[in-house]
This record gives C-alpha cells, structure tokens and sequence, in this order.
C-alpha cells in the first residue's frame, strides 16, 4: 500500500494531517506505528507516528522527538514535521543503508499537530 509522500507544496488542515498519518502507518507497518496520545483543548485526537524498526519501538530505545502545531496557525511546523517523516520513509523503503541502520535502533517520535 501506498501513501502520498508529502513534499511540502501546500499546508494541510487538520483532517488531511491526520488521514496522511493513518495512510503512513498503514502503508508501511513494518516502521511505522500510529496512536492517539491525548486528546487536544478543541477535542482533537493528538496523533504520534512513531516511526522505527520493530527492535526499535520499545521504550529503552533511544528516540528523537519532534512535535509541532502547538499554537494555531503555526502550519510551517506542521510541513516540517510532515516532510521529515515523509523523507525518512522514502529513504527507509528504498533500503538507505544509513536510515535503515539508524532507525533499526532507534525511533522518532512525531506529533504533527497538538492544536
């Protein structure tokens, strides 16, 4: 299954952010891992992708957070949480030795909207 890669060309609303966070984790489970950790001030789910090999996603792994949208209308870290997380995955399914080494063991954690 494919998922759209995110290249950063336009900003997406809520809705869009979270349908292309399910598309992620279900396009490629092998890396990917989605929940909701929360639930934000407007009654939004707050969405992590977590993003690493199946080694990688236990709690003693070392991990890198990135979150954005906390404030309204901050969209500009949303697109780089987005374009980071599409990146990566675009190296990580065409076998980068380097990614695919680094996220083996360890992971990402991205929470592209807290809003």
């Amino acid at each position: 299954m494919d998922f759209d890669r995110y290249d950063a060309e336009r900003y997406l609303d809520y809705d869009e952010v979270e349908a292309w966070c399910h598309a992620v984790a279900k396009a490629h489970p092998e890396w990917v891992s989605l929940r909701s950790i929360g639930e934000s001030r407007r009654g939004r789910a707050i969405w992590m992708l977590e993003l690493g090999g199946e080694d990688a996603r236990s709690a003693e792994a070392p991990a890198i957070w990135l979150d954005a949208g906390t404030h309204a209308s901050e969209w500009t870290g949303v697109s780089a949480a987005l374009f980071s997380a599409s990146r990566w995955l675009d190296g990580l399914a065409a076998g980068d030795p380097e990614l695919l080494a680094w996220f083996s063991a360890r992971r990402a954690l991205i929470v592209p909207v807290i809003l």
